[in-house]
């Protein structure tokens, strides 16, 4: 199992503030209308405000992308989800009968690098993995490291492909 980002590792006023940032960007997101939106994300200024809590390097994000995450966040339901995001918390306990890989962002602005300590002590068989230079979204901010991760974890990076 891999898990990019988990949350419930968090201290509960943590998880109550990334709940809260969910839901300013969701409403910042949905006071643009769409070409407002689109007007707004062409300037690097505008890229970073708005995807700063999800992004190392927002202001490097397309346009087009930037759109999309935006109008997605906009039409979202998770303002209704991040009431319960912040309360949230992992309550495993005893051995999970399978490897766990938890994947953690080292520029990530919504889970900090406590929460990766605490999952630590919680899941100590985990194979716990900093990538430094990524923000919240792992999977577009370093795709090569976690195409590698996940090709490593399903025993996959060992075979060529006839594709």
């Amino acid at each position: 199992m891999i898990a990019l980002a988990p949350i419930g590792f968090w201290h509960p006023l943590r998880g109550r503030c990334a709940a809260a940032i969910l839901r300013h960007s969701a409403t910042l997101s949905r006071a643009m209308p769409g070409r407002g939106r689109r007007r707004l994300l062409r300037s690097r200024f505008g890229r970073t405000l708005s995807l700063f809590p999800f992004s190392a390097r927002p202001g490097s994000v397309g346009v087009d992308e930037a759109v999309t995450l935006a109008t997605t966040l906009a039409h979202s339901d998770i303002a209704a989800m991040s009431r319960y995001t912040g309360r949230y918390r992992f309550r495993g306990s005893g051995p999970i009968g399978a490897p766990v890989t938890l994947v953690w962002a080292g520029r990530d602005r919504l889970l900090g690098r406590v929460d990766a300590r605490r999952a630590a002590q919680r899941l100590p068989h985990a194979l716990q993995v900093l990538i430094p230079g990524s923000g919240h979204r792992l999977a577009t901010d370093a795709p090569d490291e976690i195409t590698s991760l996940v090709l490593r974890a399903t025993g996959c990076g060992h075979r060529k492909s006839n594709y």
